[in-house]
C-alpha cells in the first residue's frame, strides 16, 4: 500500500509540474509575440486537452501513460535542443534547459517508477472491477465527447486565423465545411452509441486517419506556427482512442449488449405474431 500511496504522490506532482510549466512556457510564448486571439485561443484549447489526457493517466489508462510519456519524452528533447540554440541567452538558455530536463525525468519515471507503475495498476485494477457495461458506456461517451470537442476547437481555430486576416472566402469554407463535417460525426457517433458495427469500424478508421495525417501536418508546421503542438496531442490522442475502440472489453461488451438490444426491437413484431397465432 506504500508503493500506491508513493506512487499516487509522484503522480499527482508530475501532473501538477507538467501543468504548471506549460502555463508558464505559454504565457512566455504569448507575451514574446505580442499575444493576440489566435496565441490564446492555442493556449487554452491545448490546456484542456492535456488536461484531459493527464485525467485519463491518473485513472489509469494504460494509453494514457504511454502517450503521455511519449510526449513528455518527445517535448523534452525538442525544449533542450531550443534550449541550446539560446545559449547567447543566458536567462532563457537556462529556463528552457530545465524544463526540458523536468519533461524527459518525468516521462522516465512514467515509465521506470516502481512505485508509479504499482499506483497505476491499483487505478486499473478499480476501473476492471467496475461493472463492464457501466465501464463501457463511460468510455464510448468521453471518446465521442472528447472528439466532438476537438473537431469544433479545430475549425474555431481555423476560422480565426482566416478572421484575422480577414478572409472571408476561407473563412465561409471553413465554418461551412466543419458544419458539415461536425454533423456527419454526430450521425456516426450516434449509431456508434446504439452498438452498430458498422460505425465502430468507421470511428476507428476516423480516428486512425485523422491521426496519421494529424502528426504529418504538424510536422511540416513545427516552428512555423504554435498550432503545430496542439495538433500533434490532437493527433496521438485520435491514435489513442483508436487503440481503445480495438482492444476494450468494456466497449466491445457493452455494444454487444446494445446490439442484442437493438436485434430484441427488429425481431419483436414476428414474435408477437407467432404468439397471436399461437
Amino acid at each position: 500500500m506504500d508503493l500506491v500511496k508513493n506512487g499516487k504522490s509522484i503522480t499527482i506532482t508530475i501532473i501538477a509540474v507538467v501543468i504548471l510549466l506549460d502555463i508558464i512556457s505559454s504565457l512566455s510564448v504569448f507575451l514574446m509575440y505580442s499575444g493576440g486571439n489566435e496565441n490564446v485561443l492555442t493556449i487554452m484549447i491545448r490546456l484542456i486537452l492535456e488536461c484531459l489526457l493527464l485525467y485519463f493517466l491518473y485513472i489509469g489508462h494504460r494509453w494514457a501513460k504511454v502517450l503521455t510519456a511519449i510526449l513528455l519524452l518527445i517535448g523534452g528533447v525538442l525544449s533542450v535542443l531550443t534550449g541550446i540554440t539560446l545559449i547567447g541567452s543566458p536567462l532563457d538558455f537556462l529556463m528552457t534547459l530545465a524544463f526540458g530536463l523536468v519533461f524527459i525525468i518525468s516521462g522516465i519515471i512514467l515509465i521506470k517508477s516502481k512505485s508509479v507503475n504499482t499506483f497505476f495498476s491499483y487505478q486499473r485494477e478499480r476501473l476492471s472491477n467496475m461493472d463492464p457495461l457501466k465501464k463501457g458506456k463511460k468510455i464510448i461517451i468521453s471518446l465521442i465527447s472528447i472528439f466532438i470537442f476537438t473537431s469544433i476547437i479545430t475549425t474555431v481555430e481555423c476560422s480565426f486565423i482566416y478572421a484575422s486576416n480577414n478572409d472571408t472566402v476561407r473563412l465561409i469554407s471553413q465554418l461551412t465545411s466543419g458544419t458539415i463535417r461536425l454533423s456527419l460525426e454526430c450521425v456516426i457517433f450516434v449509431f456508434l452509441y446504439k452498438g452498430r458495427e458498422w460505425a465502430k469500424t468507421l470511428t476507428i478508421i476516423l480516428f486512425l486517419v485523422g491521426g496519421v495525417f494529424g502528426v504529418i501536418r504538424s510536422i511540416a508546421l513545427l516552428g512555423a506556427s504554435t498550432f503545430a503542438i496542439l495538433l500533434i496531442i490532437m493527433s496521438l490522442l485520435y491514435v489513442g482512442f483508436a487503440v481503445v475502440l480495438i482492444t476494450s472489453k468494456s466497449i466491445e461488451h457493452y455494444l454487444s449488449n446494445k446490439r442484442a438490444g437493438i436485434s430484441d426491437i427488429y425481431t419483436k413484431p414476428e414474435e408477437d405474431n407467432q404468439l397471436g397465432a399461437g
